[in-house]
C-alpha cells in the first residue's frame, strides 16, 4: 500500500518537475533556437509574468497586427493545428498562441513583429503529453499498490482463518 502510494506520488512529482521549461524572451524580436529533436513545439504568450525583474501584466490577446513567423534554412514553417490552452502557476499566466511541427533538427528563427510594446513569449515543447503520462503512470501505480495491498491482506486473512479452523 505505502510503496504504491509513495511511488505513484514520486512519479507524478517527478513528471511535473521535469516538464519542458522552454526559452523565454522579450518580443518584438527575432530569436534563434537550436532544436535537437523533431516533433511539436509551442509558442506561448506569457501575459502575466516577471522577467529580468520587470513585471508584465498584459491582456492575453495580442494586437491584430501581430505576426509570428518560424523559419528554417530560409523556409517558413507552417503553423499546425492548435488547441489553445492557458497555464497558471502562482502569479504567472501564459496562453498558447502557435504550434509548429518540426521535421528535422537544426537552427530555427522565430520572428515576432507588430507589437507596440514589449511582451514576453516562450518557445517550448508541449507540456500536456508528458504531464498526462506522469499523472496516468502515478495513478496507475497508486491503484496497483492499493490493489496489491488489498489482495495481500485478503490472502493473509484467509490463511489465518483456515489455520484457525484446523
Amino acid at each position: 500500500f505505502m510503496a504504491g502510494t509513495g511511488g505513484g506520488v514520486v512519479i507524478i512529482v517527478h513528471g511535473v518537475l521535469t516538464l519542458p521549461a522552454g526559452n523565454t524572451f522579450l518580443v518584438p524580436s527575432t530569436q534563434t533556437f537550436q532544436l535537437a529533436e523533431p516533433g511539436p513545439y509551442v509558442v506561448w504568450h506569457d501575459f502575466q509574468t516577471t522577467i529580468k525583474g520587470k513585471v508584465f501584466n498584459k491582456p492575453s490577446e495580442l494586437p491584430d497586427q501581430t505576426t509570428i513567423t518560424l523559419t528554417h534554412n530560409g523556409r517558413e514553417i507552417p503553423t499546425a493545428r492548435l488547441w489553445s490552452s492557458t497555464i497558471t502557476s502562482g502569479q504567472h499566466r501564459k496562453v498558447s498562441i502557435a504550434r509548429y511541427h518540426i521535421e528535422e533538427p537544426g537552427a530555427y528563427s522565430l520572428t515576432v513583429e507588430g507589437l507596440d510594446e514589449p511582451r514576453v513569449f516562450t518557445f517550448s515543447r508541449p507540456i500536456f503529453k508528458p504531464l498526462f503520462q506522469a499523472i496516468l503512470s502515478g495513478v496507475f501505480l497508486i491503484l496497483f499498490g492499493w490493489l496489491g495491498a488489498s489482495v495481500w491482506v485478503a490472502v493473509v486473512l484467509i490463511l489465518r482463518s483456515r489455520a484457525g479452523d484446523a
